[in-house]
């Protein structure tokens, strides 16, 4: 038998040595990037995000958007009030407030 001939354009397969892994940035594990990827899933992505103090400032600011009209009724509703010393508030509702 003889062998195969080689043509001289003809290209060899080589693996790709340049490859660059890279450990995410939440869990550790080694991935290969596209881009300027930093995590290695959006899981990973997300749980970081909800991580940052980004994140928290931007979760205080919307409980203090939800939570001050029902701080304004009440305190519409107990400005003639006085607070006990059991923590109460004493003294005639307001009913007018509403």
């Amino acid at each position: 038998m003889s062998e195969p001939q080689v043509l001289p354009h003809t290209l060899e397969v080589c693996p790709d040595t340049t490859t660059v892994l890279r450990n995410c940035e939440k869990c550790g594990v080694e991935f290969k990037p596209v881009k300027r990827q930093r995590f290695c899933s959006n899981g990973c992505k997300q749980a970081a995000y909800r991580a940052s103090p980004a994140y928290q400032a931007r979760l205080y600011k919307k409980r203090c958007e939800r939570w001050a009209p029902r701080n304004e009724k009440f305190q519409r509703r107990n400005r003639a009030r006085s607070l006990g010393f059991d923590g109460r508030y004493g003294g005639p509702l307001n009913s007018s407030a509403r």
